[in-house]
């Protein structure tokens, strides 16, 4: 039995497919595909699905269709996507990331730009154009481009507005022209975006505007985005897997929006130490939006703690320059949660976030705050 890397295996399969949708971008990713993923059910088509997140509705990050399509997440790490056979490139955004394996900026760029040489001739991509690397790579392209966006784009999200939960509700406009109405579950601006995008590559697989619009409407969300783990004494607990600062201040905003009144409490895990090391200014910059954070010990995933010395979760606090928030630092993670969770009062929000396993925090805070007020659902 031959033994492949995961990645080469995937862009194997993906040269079985007449029609591959690749969705890259340093962030969203995953949420668009499942969206698409959504898309792709309520219309009854058939495609293959490959998400890199547990997803509801798929029991999973994977489904075997019979259509000719596939449907897959493309990630940037070590350059991984270059192994897909894109007939359509999603590039939502390109950002600072994965320094341990990237020199630059300029390095990520040519990266994004050898994904879009995967395409054939006439292939597509779709670029979201807010995005001003994107917009560049957009500018330039020697392919079919169709372009969106809050702020620029042949499709827009416009006339956003938001409910009580601060999950937004708009209209989808081509050239101009309203298409079609969304009105999403998941919380944050972003989410229009990630909606736009979505609904954009669903109708160039041949899908009403309108129909992609209503379909995206029910999608509930990928697996640790924005997930409530529970309320208990007046306190929300709320697990997110955000671990690039970019990401942890379209959280916090979110957070806001949705819960305008709250103080917001955060318990960070910082992911990689390599990362700690890169964006420790910037990570403590998107933290001082929160009201009270604690910072745990670094998860180290495929690194070793030998290879950075000096670089801890003390990393980052000490890169704070008088923001809004107090940045604690205890280690141990479990100890962590259990402070958080005496330090939060009646209509409080807080919120576990890190790549790691962080996420077994949730359930540990629910817990410490149902022996200390008394269970309330």
């Amino acid at each position: 039995i031959p033994e492949l890397e995961r990645s080469v295996a995937l862009g194997q399969i993906s040269e079985r497919f007449p029609s591959v949708v690749a969705i890259a971008g340093c962030h969203g990713k995953t949420t668009i595909t499942s969206m698409l993923a959504r898309v792709n059910e309520a219309a009854g088509r058939d495609a293959t699905i490959h998400v890199g997140g547990y997803v509801d509705f798929l029991r999973g990050g994977v489904r075997v269709g019979r259509d000719g399509t596939f449907i897959t997440e493309a990630c940037e790490y070590v350059e991984s996507f270059l192994t897909l056979a894109p007939t359509i490139a999603l590039i939502n955004n390109i950002d600072d990331d994965h320094l341990d394996y990237y020199q630059d900026i300029d390095h990520i760029v040519a990266a994004f730009e050898k994904f879009l040489d995967r395409l054939p001739e006439n292939g597509l991509f779709i670029a979201c154009t807010d995005d001003p690397r994107v917009a560049g790579l957009a500018a330039k392209s020697k392919h079919p481009v169709k372009s969106y966006g809050l702020k620029s784009g042949d499709y827009r999200a416009e006339n956003i507005r938001f409910d009580e939960n601060g999950c937004p509700t708009f209209t989808i406009a081509r050239e101009g022209n309203p298409i079609g109405e969304a009105s999403l579950t998941v919380p944050g601006l972003h989410n229009a975006r990630n909606a736009t995008a979505a609904i954009l590559a669903a109708v160039e697989l041949g899908m009403p505007a309108q129909d992609a619009a209503r379909a995206v409407s029910t999608f509930l969300g990928a697996a640790r985005r924005f997930l409530i783990r529970g309320s208990v004494g007046g306190v929300t607990v709320v697990d997110e897997y955000a671990h690039h600062p970019t990401e942890i201040g379209a959280l916090l905003d979110a957070a806001r929006r949705r819960y305008p009144d709250a103080t917001i409490h955060v318990l960070f895990q910082p992911h990689l130490f390599s990362r700690t090391k890169f964006f420790a200014p910037q990570f403590a910059q998107a933290l001082s939006k929160a009201d009270d954070v604690i910072v745990t010990g670094v998860f180290p995933a495929r690194e070793r703690q030998e290879d950075f010395p000096g670089v801890d979760a003390h990393t980052i606090a000490d890169a704070a320059t008088g923001g809004e928030a107090q940045i604690d630092v205890v280690e141990d993670m479990a100890t962590a949660a259990q402070m958080m969770a005496m330090r939060a009062k009646s209509g409080d929000v807080i919120l576990t976030v890190g790549a790691g396993d962080i996420t077994t925090m949730g359930p540990v805070i629910v817990h410490v705050l149902e022996a200390h007020h008394g269970k309330d659902a």
